[in-house]
């Protein structure tokens, strides 16, 4: 009686092993991909869009965002983000506001740099 007893216990024991094991299997590419997917995001959020040149006597503020010929869509050099209409009014404002608040462009772009570093491609 008690030899079948622990006999069931070890079978049930088992059972509730491999249960376990089907239940929270974990793909670690797929965590990964995700992982990535998330970093990249964070980029395109965190990215100004905008880099500084030089004009003349001074310093700019110029849009990353190019349209590819034949295109309609607008993609930002620095991230890749990928934009089906530019509003060059909201955009004129952004680089304006930028221009005003150097700080605030810094401040961005120094978050850009390590979301860039932490997902290496700097």
């Amino acid at each position: 009686m008690t030899l079948i007893k622990i006999l069931l216990g070890i079978i049930a024991f088992t059972l509730s092993i491999i249960a376990i094991k089907i239940t929270f299997s974990f793909n670690i590419n797929e965590y990964l991909k995700r992982k990535d997917e998330k970093l990249k995001g964070k980029i395109r959020n965190n990215c100004t869009h905008a880099d500084i040149i030089k004009t003349g006597d001074g310093v700019g503020i110029q849009s990353t965002f190019i349209s590819p010929s034949g295109t309609t869509d607008w993609i930002c050099q620095k991230c890749g983000s990928r934009l089906y209409n530019l509003n060059r009014k909201d955009e004129d404002e952004r680089i304006k506001h930028y221009l005003e608040n150097i700080k605030d462009f810094e401040k961005q772009e120094e978050k850009f740099g390590k979301l860039m570093k932490k997902a290496g491609y700097l």
